[in-house]
């Protein structure tokens, strides 16, 4: 809070972290408690219906003793389960703990200014660098929060009916079949006992370790986040990793590993400019989540650089399957308010952090702009879905990349082709 004090006085346009993270935190369960906005968070329980679909499976045949180690994976994903309301509540506390380090470069500029005044010509600037020594942590702490959990079912030759016993919609297992499975012969039965092998593996993503490497030295402020928990509190610390296949040997408490991985790994993501949002899970939820709670916080927005209560209102609701928000400019106090502006910021921000060529079915968002302001009433309306792109001002489309300025950007028919 005191050093918060003293980003305000560098940054006529700074906004308030610390409201800012209650209100990620009360948002974030608002959405994630009302039955409404269920639709979006359809992939959430993925992991989780794959696993009570084997566990069905194998307790129809029978056969439960003989996969240890999926039942101790698939009892701590349950336990896991369990700690979600702790793990949104502390990804969205903590996720801006980083960001004072993001502006001692400005403080370092404004300081700089001044010192000529005092005929102060020899200034060594604010710096700080980690020593050799720390780096060992940091290499391990971005191996960790680049890894996953992964038990995929190896398919031997003797076992090319297994896939039969499942139903699938697409890809996803849906459930099994069971008419199928009651026509199993003990032989089958014993095959699948002796060859289906469930191996646990921590696979850890070489790109997600490049990426977070370079937000590392970039001093991105989910990064430093994340970082600042695992260094200091003692509950992100002495937890059991050991990289690569064939870990069950190693005391592992796997819900213990996923929560906390799932805090740091979401907390650095949020800030990662090459994260993309195809669908809504523990790792994308704080990002959406701190997205939609971009205008509604209090801040020295105006130019007389005085505290701002409300910049803009904000509405959140469910519509047609669309998850829709509103934020409407209505605060005539405010000298230079520009709604569109604003828009324009979030057009580019959504359309690059959403992966339109792959956004589930569940996932379709509609955000408005809506300027009540006298002489320039308008809706700025942005709409994103699966191969889908619109940006229509009065209810008229634009042509992205024109209205962006920027070729970065499709036009809407480029989108549906994708």
């Amino acid at each position: 809070m005191e050093f918060e004090e003293l980003i305000f006085a560098s940054d006529s346009f700074y906004r308030d972290h610390t409201l800012h993270c209650l209100w990620v935190f009360f948002l974030g369960e608002y959405i994630r408690r009302h039955e409404e906005f269920a639709p979006i968070f359809e992939d959430m329980t993925e992991t989780y219906d794959t696993g009570a679909i084997i566990d069905s499976l194998f307790v129809r045949l029978g056969i439960t003793r003989y996969f240890d180690d999926f039942y101790r994976l698939y009892r701590d994903l349950n336990i896991y389960k369990e700690k979600e309301d702790a793990i949104r509540c502390i990804s969205a506390l903590t996720h801006d703990l980083g960001y004072p380090i993001k502006k001692f470069a400005k403080i370092n500029k404004s300081i700089k200014k001044v010192l000529p005044f005092f005929s102060i010509g020899d200034y060594k600037e604010f710096s700080f660098e980690y020593t050799s020594l720390q780096q060992h942590y940091i290499t391990n702490f971005i191996n960790f929060i680049s890894s996953d959990i992964v038990c995929n079912p190896q398919i031997t030759p003797e076992l090319k009916f297994f896939p039969d016993l499942l139903t699938f919609e697409g890809t996803k297992a849906t459930g099994i079949n069971l008419e199928t499975v009651d026509s199993l012969t003990q032989e089958q039965i014993e095959l699948i006992k002796k060859h289906l092998k469930m191996p646990l593996s921590f696979i850890q993503s070489e790109a997600k370790t490049l990426t977070f490497t370079s937000d590392f030295q970039n001093y991105e402020h989910g990064m430093m986040s994340a970082f600042l928990l695992a260094k200091n509190l003692e509950a992100f610390q002495n937890i059991a990793y050991v990289a690569g296949d064939h870990f069950s040997q190693y005391s592992v408490n796997y819900a213990d590993f996923m929560a906390k991985q799932t805090i740091l790994q979401s907390i650095a993501l949020h800030t990662n400019a090459t994260q993309r949002i195809s669908k809504i899970d523990p790792y994308t939820y704080l990002t959406l989540v701190d997205e939609l709670e971009e205008f509604s916080r209090i801040s020295r927005a105006s130019q007389n650089r005085e505290f701002v209560a409300e910049f803009c209102t904000s509405q959140i609701y469910m519509e047609d399957q669309w998850l829709c928000v509103d934020f409407t400019f209505d605060n005539e106090t405010l000298e230079n308010l520009d709604p569109e502006r604003a828009f324009k910021g979030r057009c580019k921000r959504f359309l690059t952090l959403f992966d339109i060529k792959n956004m589930a079915p569940s996932l379709k968002i509609r955000l408005r702009c809506i300027s009540k302001l006298k002489g320039k009433e308008a809706i700025y309306q942005l709409e994103l879905a699966n191969k889908y792109a619109d940006i229509q001002i009065n209810g008229t489309s634009e042509y992205i990349p024109r209205y962006l300025k920027s070729n970065e950007f499709y036009p809407k028919e480029e989108y549906a082709k994708l």
